[in-house]
């Protein structure tokens, strides 16, 4: 890719190297964080010896917080549905399919409404090509060539 190509998704007025924002953190200024992380790390036996004590002691806050940290929340998770969706069908008869199932009860509404939407991806994705194929004819064809 030539550097012109590469510049020319850049805002105008804007140069290769050039900061978006000058008067951002000046260059070797230590980043809070980082300093944050280090006494975190240097002292993380202690905090975390006080906030267990204050969880044994009844602070509601600090058991919460051990708890998080010891069984975070479940995620949710689904059983593998099995669907006949025929291969070449197109997306509205896999849809049409889906939400027929979702009607009878083998496929509950959270995960029908999944699958539709992955489907809609996937037709997107396989379009795509085609609609790009069309559009570079139609451009030939005005153009002459």
């Amino acid at each position: 890719m030539s550097r012109e190509k590469s510049n020319a998704n850049l805002r105008p007025g804007w140069k290769p190297g050039q900061s978006g924002n000058p008067k951002g953190r000046p260059a070797g200024k230590p980043d809070k964080r980082g300093v944050f992380r280090r006494a975190i790390q240097e002292h993380g036996e202690e905090i975390v010896s006080v906030v267990v004590s204050a969880a044994l002691s009844g602070d509601l806050a600090a058991a919460k917080l051990c708890l998080d940290r010891l069984a975070p929340p479940l995620r949710p998770s689904a059983e593998p549905i099995e669907l006949d969706l025929p291969e070449g069908s197109t997306a509205e008869e896999q849809a049409t399919r889906v939400l027929a199932a979702i009607a009878r009860g083998e496929v509950d509404p959270v995960n029908g409404k999944l699958l539709i939407d992955t489907i809609t991806s996937v037709s997107a994705l396989t379009e795509l090509p085609a609609i790009l194929s069309r559009l570079e004819a139609l451009e030939a064809a005005r153009d002459g060539t």
